[in-house]
Formats: structure tokens, sequence, C-alpha cells
């Protein structure tokens, strides 16, 4: 019950999809781990031109609703990334690399926090104020998910 009433909040962000302006967007995220099963969010990220055409930031914060009683899941993520120029204004591949935090705890035991980094490509897809985006990531130094 505590896991749902701590989701309905995150979830309601879902509807809420926001451009804040021209060079940074946020918005809810939908997740999914090969540890710890579904998990919903928030993005931000923005554009990083000053440094090269293309350069930005992504940042997330997750929470996960991992299988078992009492065992509580969430990661910060914080990326650079690089989109790919194409000749379409709809659809910009993109690279991302950078630290994750991720932690686990479980009721009544332990907990742990690992810290590592992560790298992955994605698509972002231009709808005008709507930008939705796919992506996958692989965790390497302080994890193994995917």
């Amino acid at each position: 019950m505590r896991k749902l009433l701590l989701a309905l909040p995150i979830a309601a962000l879902v509807a809420l999809p926001v451009a804040a302006d021209a060079q940074m967007t946020a918005g809810p995220t939908l997740a999914w781990h090969d540890d710890a099963d579904f998990g919903v969010g928030v993005t931000v990220g923005g554009d990083a031109d000053f440094l090269t055409e293309g350069a930005g930031w992504l940042g997330d914060f997750i929470w996960f609703f991992p299988p078992g009683d009492g065992v509580t899941y969430f990661e910060i993520n914080a990326h650079a990334t690089f989109d790919f120029a194409t000749s379409s204004t709809s659809v910009f591949p993109f690279l991302l690399a950078g630290p994750h935090l991720a932690r686990t705890s479980v009721d009544g035991g332990g907990s742990s926090t690992k810290l590592g980094m992560n790298v992955g490509a994605g698509i972002d897809f231009n709808a005008d104020r709507f930008r939705p985006s796919v992506g996958a990531r692989f965790e390497i130094g302080g994890g193994k998910g995917f």
C-alpha cells in the first residue's frame, strides 16, 4: 500500500509533460530495470551547445518497484549527451554517459548504496511541445543493470 501511495503523485506527472523553455525540458519517466522491474520518475534535460553543437545534459530520479515485500530501490542519474545531426527535424538519435547512484534498502534489514557509470543511447522524437524519448543504458562500475 505504501508503494501505491508513493506511486500516485509520481504517476500523475505522466499526464503533465512540460517544455520549460526552448533549451530545457522536464517530464515524467517510465522505466524498466532488469533487476528492479518497473519504475516511475522525472527527467530534466537541456542543451549545452556552448561546448559543441549537439552537446547536452540529462538528469533523472527514478523510483522502482522491485519484487519482494519491504524492498525499496531508487536511482539518481546525471548524463552528458550528444545528439547526432540528421536530415529529420523530428527524430534525434543521441548517446549518453554519466554517473549513476543506486540505493537499495530492505525493511528490517540492511541497505546498500552504489555509485557507478551509465552508458547508453536513445532517440528523441520532437512533436512540438511534447518530446517523447526512448533509450537504453547499461550500468558499469557499480552495478550490472540494464
